[in-house]
């Protein structure tokens, strides 16, 4: 890697020495052929960058659906599944352990990344066709998180308000959220799942607890 380094450094230095020298066509020319070279580097990083595949996923409210993955979406839907398979969202929260206001706490900041990651994406070029990333990750706030969460948030908020005192563990619905907190978590998975495929992390799915 250094003597390509050196090479390459050497060349470059060369070039510049003789282009001083030139004048008249062969400088032009040297000017245009220098111009299409750093035209064609910067043309194939963008077309990398926006470079389109297909994934194949299987998830609830879509069934089998191929979504289009950019570079870019490639990494939203890697940032999306680290944070859901390091969360309550996708991890047990066995009964008796474990806290309902960290719990909440944990979704409603999930909710807020995978919101702030979509804003961020609004001010990149559309693919058109196949469904993106984003899609999925819409469906995901506002038919599962949002719902659980506007529902549960108020519910133990106005109990803990009331009962400041009072151990959660007194609250008598603990048992029906941590119930409904697993039904959310198996509506949760497969689209972790899925979002996991399109970061081609599908690898690791044994290793974060999603294995299919």
């Amino acid at each position: 890697m250094l003597l390509v380094a050196v090479i390459v450094g050497m060349g470059v230095g060369a070039l510049a020495y003789y282009a001083l020298r030139l004048s008249g066509v062969a400088l032009y020319v040297l000017t245009g052929g220098v111009t299409a070279a750093i035209g064609a580097v910067i043309w194939a990083w963008l077309t990398k960058s926006t470079a389109v595949s297909e994934v194949e996923v299987t998830v609830p409210q879509f069934s089998k659906v191929k979504f289009a993955v950019t570079k870019d979406h490639k990494i939203m839907a890697r940032r999306i599944v680290v944070q859901m398979a390091t969360r309550v969202a996708v991890q047990p929260l066995e009964d008796n352990s474990g806290r309902v206001d960290e719990a909440i706490a944990s979704l409603h900041s999930l909710f807020l990344f995978v919101r702030e990651l979509l804003d961020e994406d609004a001010t990149t070029r559309p693919t058109p066709g196949r469904p993106k990333v984003d899609v999925l990750a819409m469906n995901m706030l506002t038919r599962h998180l949002r719902p659980f969460l506007s529902n549960w948030h108020r519910r133990y908020s106005d109990w803990h308000a009331a009962n400041p005192d009072r151990p959660e563990s007194e609250w008598s619905e603990d048992q029906k959220f941590r119930s409904e907190l697993r039904q959310l978590q198996a509506q949760l998975r497969p689209q972790a799942v899925a979002f996991a495929k399109m970061a081609e992390y599908d690898g690791y799915l044994d290793v974060i607890g999603l294995s299919e």
